[in-house]
């Protein structure tokens, strides 16, 4: 009676279970194949990049101090403002100019005096050259000191920094931008990136590779750069070496000083590509595992992952191109489970 029970639980587990190893009687029904859908593990070359994180800077950046001291007569721009390269952002006056001027006026008012002489033949061309050299050289002196005393943009960007106000004296001396300086102007239309890399990773990068960056301000967005330069010595303390990113800011999008998650293309490698759908992770522990068809039956292989590409994973091993994986039905199968193909295809990026 109890040999008679055995052999019924077994029929039962046979039947349900549809998995089972060993000779197969003549006496007992075969187990029904289960049937699965698997995909073949293909090998190809994938772009592969390294993640860094650092700040974002001002592609260009100066403190814009005049040539000599004196009064700021006119500021003609205000903290945000876009300029201009080669606008004009302050007046000056002093008291050089103010000298230079009326030496100007005074050898103006000589030189048509003389030239009037002249031109009625009352006095010499040797007289008329003297007087027109000393008009010439104040008015070349008067062009010098009222180009000093004018501030221009010496490239187009944004005002972020104004250290004076109308009224103040401008002097030689070194002010709150730590050097003589009237206004701060940075170039953000193109905004530069700067990273820190390992120094095992530094033999990856070289100029031209392509960037993509993203920050918290703008979640879903992407924006696009390229290597730039690359710092040609290692820090001692940090071991890592600056790389500058050049990102295109047109609509000035990215402000100096956010923080940038920076993902770097540094070339292609080959990987065995398998769509997530073939893993299993085994339950409270990082191990994942696979079943493989072979010669009609689920085959477990422990595998070790790598990075993601889109719907696919990276297989580092336990697995070999070719090999063929279950995808649809992975969870009623078990080790040694006899299986039926109904669908194959290939894992593609």
């Amino acid at each position: 009676m109890n040999r008679n029970r055995q052999i019924i639980s077994w029929l039962i587990l046979l039947t349900v279970g549809g998995c089972g190893r060993g000779e197969k009687s003549d006496d007992l029904a075969r187990p029904e194949a289960i049937a699965v859908e698997v995909v073949s593990v293909v090998a190809e070359e994938i772009e592969r990049s390294i993640s860094v994180s650092g700040s974002i800077r001002p592609w260009r950046q100066a403190s814009l101090g005049a040539a000599m001291p004196g009064k700021v007569e006119r500021m003609m721009v205000e903290v945000g403002d876009v300029v201009d390269g080669g606008e004009l952002l302050v007046e000056m006056g002093g008291e050089q100019l103010t000298q230079a001027a009326a030496q100007l006026t005074a050898l103006e008012k000589d030189w048509k005096r003389m030239r009037s002489l002249f031109d009625k033949g009352v006095v010499t061309q040797q007289a008329f050259d003297q007087v027109d050299a000393a008009h010439q050289g104040a008015k070349a002196g008067y062009e010098l000191v009222l180009a000093s005393t004018r501030v221009r943009a010496p490239f187009a960007g944004v005002v972020t920094e104004k250290y004076l106000e109308e009224g103040e004296v401008f002097t030689l001396f070194p002010g709150p931008a730590g050097s003589p300086a009237l206004l701060r102007l940075e170039q953000v239309d193109t905004v530069n990136v700067v990273v820190s890399v390992p120094e095992v990773d530094i033999p990856e990068f070289q100029a031209g590779q392509a960037a993509t960056l993203r920050v918290d301000a703008y979640p879903g967005r992407s924006f696009t750069g390229e290597v730039f330069r690359i710092e040609p010595s290692v820090d001692e303390r940090t071991r890592t070496a600056e790389v500058e990113i050049r990102v295109a800011n047109p609509e000035r999008s990215l402000r100096v000083g956010m923080f940038a998650d920076v993902s770097i293309s540094v070339g292609e490698e080959p990987a065995l590509l398998l769509p997530r759908d073939g893993l299993i992770r085994q339950v409270g522990t990082g191990i994942y595992y696979v079943f493989k068809v072979v010669e009609g039956e689920a085959q477990r292989s422990d595998v070790e992952v790598g990075r993601s590409y889109a719907e696919n994973v990276a297989i580092l091993t336990g697995l070999a191109e070719g090999d063929t994986v279950i995808v649809v039905g992975k969870t009623l199968v078990q080790d040694g489970c006899e299986v039926q193909v109904v669908s194959s295809g290939r894992s593609e990026r």
